[in-house]
């Protein structure tokens, strides 16, 4: 989660309370990171601190004074802009259509419920990373001479609506027939995750939506699938659990067919966005990219890679960091239980590293025992708490090499280094950076071992 939250609202008393409720549980891990939170009061304040604050998100009053639809369309996908959630009031301002159409990331009704609000703004940052990961992976491929494959013909998509038989079920899968291209099949929730899956799942229920979303992420078959969760006024706090556990969207039952049809044309089209990425990487591009041992990506692409999240920090204002971790006296492995249990090490590794970093950090193996991490939109603290976890992940257990007589503990040394928006070329940084953490990771060598050290920015001479 990031932290640099707008509220634009003409009443002095509902900015103070939104601010308020946006940071409830800030800290706690119940609710955004918001350590930096703004204030506007009117239009051309909001338009001047989107300019000089670049805030992560925007919370931004339907009826602000000379708020229009084209004016919220020039806000929320002019180059760079943030996502924008739109608070809908009880009366007067945008329609949840009108918002939502302009490119609002979402709407919240009056009144504002605090677990849904900070549900919807980590789902939104969540779709806001996701968003950036696809586009930063496939700049990288772009990079290393890897093309974009055509876009498929875009044939209409399976869409499962997921209600207890009855004339309400019917009706909004008429009613989505109606005004979308895909095709709707309407299922019983005992046969929501049949074969073959479909591409989105309409759940009308939250807290069937609940109790499914484990099987639904977990399972291979469905676990992209897209969740769309309905919802009543008195289920917000149904919604809101819904999706922190991983549905894609929520929106309020009885909403307009053209509103369901905007927010599954959106679904669909972020879930094939992903699914172009997947293909990239089916299609032979992991023997280039990715490391055949341990299934990281490799030395070639972590570089590559690695320069664009410099370049895109340089852009945003943020900071980054790279962590180098060496697994401990490997070579001592290799000699005395023979290689093909150094491999089985190896491997164990990276699955550990996997387990513990988050979707949008990078993690490759650049040589023999070495391992690099790459941390984008990430502080010194943020960096040690990463590092700290994957030491603790890798030394956790031994790891068990079948054939063996026991098992074989394993410890990695790590070197961080913090980097801020710097004035010079995003490969000349990156390789300063590397420099940095490889001298902190033989600090961390030189006092022991199986520990993390924090490289330093060297200063220049007087």
């Amino acid at each position: 989660m990031t932290g640099r939250l707008l509220i634009a609202h003409g009443e002095a008393s509902r900015r103070i309370l939104l601010a308020a409720r946006a940071t409830a549980g800030s800290g706690s891990g119940s609710g955004p990171r918001a350590a930096q939170v703004a204030l506007a009061a009117t239009l051309p304040e909001l338009e001047t601190k989107l300019a000089a604050r670049c805030p992560d998100i925007v919370l931004l009053d339907a009826a602000l004074p000379g708020l229009t639809a084209t004016g919220l369309q020039r806000l929320a996908t002019a180059p760079g802009a943030p996502p924008v959630l739109v608070l809908l009031p009880a009366a007067g301002g945008l329609s949840r259509l009108e918002a939502l159409t302009a490119g609002a990331a979402d709407v919240l009704d009056a009144p504002y419920q605090t677990d849904l609000l900070l549900a919807l703004l980590r789902k939104i940052i969540r779709d806001r990373d996701s968003d950036r990961e696809v586009q930063q992976r496939r700049e990288t491929c772009r990079a290393l001479g890897f093309a974009d494959p055509a876009a498929p013909f875009a044939a209409p998509a399976r869409i499962r609506v997921v209600a207890q038989p009855g004339p309400a079920a019917e009706r909004l899968a008429a009613a989505l027939a109606r005004a979308t291209p895909h095709r709707i099949d309407l299922q019983h929730p005992a046969h929501a995750l049949d074969a073959p899956p479909p591409d989105v799942l309409v759940m009308t229920d939250p807290s069937e939506t609940r109790a499914r979303l484990p099987d639904i992420r977990s399972w291979d078959e469905t676990r992209h699938v897209g969740v769309l969760v309905c919802f009543a006024p008195h289920a917000a706090s149904e919604a809101a659990a819904a999706l922190d556990l991983g549905a894609d969207d929520a929106m309020t039952a009885g909403a307009e067919p053209a509103e369901i049809a905007l927010r599954l044309d959106r679904l669909v089209a972020r879930k094939r966005a992903a699914a172009r990425l997947r293909d990239i990487q089916s299609q032979g591009l992991e023997a280039a990219l990715t490391d055949p041992l341990t299934g990281l990506y490799n030395r070639r692409y972590a570089f590559v890679h690695t320069a664009r999240l410099a370049e895109e920090a340089q852009a945003s204002g943020r900071a980054w960091a790279l962590i180098v971790g060496d697994l401990d006296h490997f070579k001592r492995i290799n000699d005395r239980h023979g290689h093909a249990a150094g491999d089985a090490v190896l491997r164990t590794v990276a699955q550990r590293l996997r387990g513990c970093l988050r979707a949008q950090d990078l993690v490759a193996r650049i040589g023999g025992e070495e391992f690099l991490i790459a941390l984008p939109d990430t502080d010194r603290g943020g960096a040690i708490d990463a590092a700290e976890r994957i030491r603790s992940a890798i030394a956790r257990g031994p790891v068990t090499v079948p054939g063996r007589a026991g098992p074989i503990s394993v410890t990695m040394s790590l070197g961080v280094a913090v980097a801020r928006p710097a004035a010079e070329a995003p490969q000349d940084q990156v390789i300063r950076v590397m420099e940095r953490a490889d001298r902190a990771l033989y600090g961390s060598k030189e006092r022991g071992r199986n520990t993390v050290t924090v490289g330093r920015r060297r200063r220049s001479a007087a």
